[in-house]
């Protein structure tokens, strides 16, 4: 077996910074959808996981202030509406799911357990 990989501060940061933004991306297009679909049993799933991305993205967030850490970067608009095509995917939510999965495993290299504690609930809210 190998030994875990450790990762700085720094590392963890830019990746969470990612994460965010996906999850912000995740936003943007449930709300193009919702907005499409109103009045609609799915408009009404829709905006319920539109609702799930935007708590996801403020544990985020709330997650790199806890680090010491900034939000930085931001989305770009075009590659969002690029991007919401693949958000009702099946898929994304499970790709997410896997890198916070990861993120986990990098917080607990850095022996930030309770952190990974609250990345372990939205794991479990992806899949």
């Amino acid at each position: 077996m190998l030994p875990p990989t450790l990762y700085s501060k720094a590392e963890v940061l830019a990746v969470l910074n990612v994460d965010f933004a996906r999850e912000c991306c995740e936003v943007l297009a449930y709300a193009v959808y919702t907005g499409r679909l109103t009045e609609t049993a799915t408009g009404c799933a829709v905006a319920g996981r539109g609702e799930k991305a935007v708590l996801h993205s403020l544990i985020l967030g709330q997650l790199i202030a806890d680090i010491d850490g900034c939000l930085v970067g931001g989305i770009d608009e075009e590659e969002a509406f690029e991007q919401a095509v693949d958000v009702p995917d099946p898929d994304w939510p499970a790709a997410t799911g896997f890198h916070l999965r990861v993120r986990c495993e990098q917080l607990r290299s850095l022996a930030w357990v309770g952190y990974v504690e609250r990345l372990r609930w939205l794991v479990q809210d992806k899949e």
